[in-house]
Formats: structure tokens, sequence, C-alpha cells
């Protein structure tokens, strides 16, 4: 969906597919580099950006023609705003999630030296000074095209989390919230959010989403044991 921009830039993390032989379809600007955090490999990926506008993707998900047509509009407006947010919609096993996962506002477009990414593990957002929305056009998240995929996703989200939070107020009761957290979520995704109305793919999600709450406040628990002993 970028073919057609001038610098593509792909930071690969030694992929086992046929990723490599698709990248140099469109690039030769390929790098490789041990995979240690979300934070440090986009760090790495930006420093390579030879302009100082960046459009930002990871490799599971796509533009659509009107926000990429939207995105040269708003350069030629020349408009004050650092960054924009974009429109992403998440695809789970090939459905579009319109309920339980509704669509969010991401900073996906923005200026090298105005920009930048928090140095926590399970924060993987960009901040800019100046951030402007575009309110054209979808960037398509195609988040886990199997269940087995989504679970290995929960498993290291949750870890993420785990790690960042085991020394802040988040960590307070974290076995009460081991079991509050997961009851809220489902029931807030499922029913408040009329997630049933997505189907099977909105139901599993759900579950999944539940148990990466409660598999995150029990690693909190467990490096708290750690941490005190």
């Amino acid at each position: 969906s970028i073919k057609d921009i001038d610098d593509i830039v792909v930071v690969d993390a030694f992929s086992q597919d046929n990723t490599i032989e698709i990248v140099k379809k469109y690039t030769t600007r390929l790098y490789f580099r041990k995979w240690d955090s979300f934070v440090n490999q986009k760090n790495y990926a930006l420093s390579l950006a030879k302009r100082e506008w960046v459009l930002f993707l990871d490799s599971d998900e796509v533009l659509d023609r009107d926000l990429l047509k939207e995105m040269y509009n708003v350069f030629a407006k020349r408009q004050n705003y650092t960054g924009y947010r974009v429109k992403l919609v998440t695809i789970f096993l090939g459905h579009e999630l319109k309920y339980t996962q509704k669509p969010v506002y991401m900073l996906r477009l923005f200026r090298k030296s105005k920009s930048c990414l928090p140095r926590k593990t399970f924060d993987e957002a960009f901040r800019s000074e100046i951030e402007g929305v575009i309110d054209k056009g979808v960037l398509y998240h195609f988040t886990s095209t199997t269940i087995r995929r989504r679970i290995a996703k929960l498993m290291l989200y949750s870890s993420m989390f785990a790690y960042d939070f085991y020394q802040t107020d988040q960590a307070r009761y974290w076995f009460i919230k081991a079991i509050y957290w997961p009851i809220r979520s489902f029931f807030g995704n499922y029913f408040i959010n009329r997630g049933f109305k997505d189907g099977w793919p909105g139901f599993i999600w759900c579950i999944l989403k539940a148990t990466q709450h409660f598999l995150a406040y029990c690693k909190i628990g467990l490096r708290r044991c750690r941490f005190f002993l």
C-alpha cells in the first residue's frame, strides 16, 4: 500500500517466513536487528529514515487509497501540526471488529525532530508536539490471522505490562485486580460495547482480552513476590 513512497525503510527482526523476499521487491533499504523491545526496535527504524516527515507502519498494517491521498493533501495545506493521527481499524480472524475493538486514532505521520516514543516497554504509541487528525481514510490493522497467533501476542503483552507496572500503583492489590479486570473487560467489551455484534471473532477477542488482563496481574504478583524476597 506504500509502494509508491520514495524512501521505504524496513527493519526485520530475523523473521523466518518470506518477509525478506517480499520486501526486496519494493526497497533495498532493508536492515536487521534482534528484537529486544518495541521501543528500541521502532526508535532504530526511525533513526534510519532520511526525511523529516515519517509515515510509521507495523508490518501488519495497510493504508487504503483515501488515507494515502489525504496525507498528500495535508502536506499541500502546509499546516502547523507536527504530527497527525489516523483512524486505525482492527481486523481479527479476517473480520473487521466494529464493536469489540472500536476504531482508534493513532499518531503515524509525524516530524522526526518534533516527535518521540515513550521509554515504557508496554507503550508503543508515538507522541508529537502539535497533533492533528486526518479524518479521511483508514489504516487497517490485521492483528491476528489465527487464534494461536493472538494467544502468542497476549502472552507477550501481559509480560510487558507486568514488567512496566509491577512497582507502580497499578500493582497494588494485584490479586483483586486479577479477578476484577478480566470480568470487567469481558462484560464491557462484549455487552456494553456490543461486541456480540461482531460474531464469533468478537466473542473470541473478548475472551482472549480478558485472559490477557488475568495473566498480566498474575505476572505482576509473581514479580512482586520475587522483588520482596
